[in-house]
């Protein structure tokens, strides 16, 4: 279980996304005791949108699997 206070979270986010260049963040509770499923909307390297989603049990470990994730798909292809 990740441990993170709402500050350490916004600092990590701002850190985070600055580079993703995102444009949208999007973050819901499926139901009652159920997983968070977050998405983000971003431009990758070559300018083109991609989207990267994430779904865990906390608010917490979403983002941090979804920054992991955005990291990925915003990433430069390598030739």
């Amino acid at each position: 279980m990740i441990d993170l206070s709402d500050r350490t979270l916004a600092q990590l986010l701002a850190r985070r996304l600055r580079s993703a260049r995102a444009f949208q963040l999007f973050a819901r509770r499926l139901g009652p005791n159920d997983v968070v499923y977050v998405s983000a909307l971003a431009f990758g390297a070559d300018d083109k949108v991609v989207e990267a989603k994430a779904s865990a049990m906390t608010l917490d470990e979403a983002i941090v699997n979804l920054l992991s994730n955005l990291d990925q798909a915003t990433a430069p292809e390598e030739p």
